[in-house]
């Protein structure tokens, strides 16, 4: 990409870039949708906000998904190694017991 546009691009330049784009979208974006009521047209560049804009949502989605799935494979892991315990002192006790 530096070679097509120079050396002043850079991946946080990019980044940042993008960033304020989609900030701007979602700002006229809601403004429009409450000025309006209706269906709009959306230009190319719009819809490429649109699309962008839809996936991220979809990744954040998904991470948090598997985070929730992680966390709850994590609870189970130790209510597991609760229930392990406590039968292993129970059958200590009844061991003691039996002495």
């Amino acid at each position: 990409m530096q070679s097509i546009h120079g050396s002043g691009l850079t991946a946080s330049g990019c980044r940042k870039r993008c960033d304020d784009l989609l900030a701007a979208f979602h700002k006229e974006n809601i403004a429009s949708l409450r000025a309006s009521g209706t269906d709009e047209q959306y230009n190319e560049r719009e819809q490429l906000l649109q699309d962008l804009s839809d996936m991220i949502a979809s990744i954040t989605d998904k991470k948090r998904a598997v985070k929730e799935e992680k966390g709850k494979k994590e609870e189970k892991r130790e209510t597991d190694g609760h229930v392990i315990r406590e039968a292993a002192m129970a059958a200590m006790a009844r061991a003691g017991e039996a002495d």
